[in-house]
């Protein structure tokens, strides 16, 4: 579990930027709202990874893919991820 919010760290620090209620509700928004905007494969493998914990050899495997598209894909949804929610201005 630590490795895989490693990964996360560079979209989502530890530190408390977002100061109350409201602004957790809409980066939640956003993030679901990025989500729907990629593709079902893509937000499937996002999902797997970072809400289920699974892990990148079982994704390939589910897939069909290599170990090193997975992580090439993970690692563009992140960079993506983290563009979508700083353009909306959130501090990461």
């Amino acid at each position: 579990i630590p490795m895989i919010l490693d990964e996360l760290d560079e979209i989502v620090s530890g530190e408390e930027y977002v100061e109350d209620e409201i602004m957790k509700r809409e980066l939640v928004n956003e993030i679901n709202a990025f989500l729907q905007s990629i593709s079902l494969q893509k937000r499937s493998i996002f999902i797997l990874r970072y809400w289920y914990s699974e892990s990148i050899s079982s994704i390939a495997e589910r897939f069909s893919l290599t170990e090193n598209t997975v992580s090439v894909t993970l690692n563009r949804i992140r960079k993506k991820l983290h563009e979508h929610l700083t353009e909306r201005g959130f501090i990461l």
